[in-house]
């Protein structure tokens, strides 16, 4: 009962966060949704950082676990390139630049935990795809280091807070766009057909 009461604090949580960032949500409003006292949460969550620290756990353990099971499925690189980048596209969806920028701002260790989880991610899981295009003939023959370096870059580049709000972009759109031309850019002939089809739905 009591871990059933804590997920759907947090799930209320997260909405909350997301939408108006760490500073102008407050425990009363988060209260006042699930028609419970703040006693309640903080018998499960003592902070407003803890809470926060849990959802952003929560979150990295669901990317985790639906990365591998793309990585796991029987689809070719592109189609699981394609995955990738609507599976973080989704979660990026509702996400605002106030709630990155209030990370970065009120909890930078947590901020420093996500670039690291997202490194550690893209470079181990696109370095997996990028060897299977290769043998699948749907990827060009050059060094994943520097694919994965430009990868990296392009990415950390456009989930800046401050180039989203200069450039009126949302995170969804931005990332999209990136990863559709990082792909299309290290895709051989075979491979541009590949995701051509896989982007109408008919492979």
């Amino acid at each position: 009962m009591d871990e059933d009461k804590k997920k759907i604090i947090l799930t209320v949580a997260e909405d909350q966060f997301t939408k108006y960032g760490f500073k102008k949500t407050n425990v009363d409003e988060i209260a006042k949704r699930l028609r419970i006292s703040k006693k309640t949460i903080y018998k499960f969550f003592p902070t407003k950082k803890s809470l926060l620290s849990e959802i952003v756990n929560g979150i990295k353990e669901q990317i985790s676990v639906q990365i591998a099971e793309i990585l796991s499925s029987n689809k070719n690189a592109v189609e699981k390139f394609y995955s990738f980048g609507q599976l973080i596209g989704n979660r990026l969806r509702k996400i605002t630049p106030e709630w990155l920028e209030d990370l970065k701002t009120f909890s930078p260790e947590l901020w420093a935990n996500i670039e690291q989880f997202r490194r550690e991610n893209i470079q181990k899981n696109m370095n997996t795809l990028l060897n299977q295009g290769k043998e699948e003939g749907l990827i060009i023959d050059k060094p994943n280091v520097i694919i994965l370096s430009i990868l990296l870059s392009s990415v950390e580049g456009v989930m800046n807070p401050e180039f989203i709000i200069n450039n009126n972009l949302s995170f969804q759109t931005a990332l999209n766009l990136t990863l559709e031309i990082l792909i299309a850019g290290i895709l051989t002939k075979k491979g541009r057909r590949v995701f051509k089809q896989t982007k109408k739905g008919t492979v």
